[in-house]
């Protein structure tokens, strides 16, 4: 005979087989329905490390835009061609 507790009431609940609990961790349909509207809802979450930011630029571009910063006076790279 085994024995658990539900997880969103704290009923406790005692099954004589494993298949004989359907909604195990949970009590009841509705319990293991109230678990999930709370993940849809977002009570629940699981935190994660931050992500970096995202660096693509308006033209799709995987660095920054810097040719705004660049003027006329700087100095060029000639070309042989």
């Amino acid at each position: 005979m085994n024995h658990y507790t539900c997880p969103t009431c704290n009923h406790k609940v005692i099954v004589f087989d494993r298949l004989a609990a359907p909604y195990r961790p949970f009590c009841s349909r509705r319990c293991q329905l109230l678990d999930l509207a709370k993940w849809f809802n977002e009570e629940y979450r699981i935190e994660t490390a931050p992500t970096p930011p995202d660096f693509t630029s308006a033209n799709g571009t995987a660095f920054p835009d810097y040719s705004a910063f660049c003027t006329s006076s700087d100095p060029q790279v000639e070309s042989d061609a």
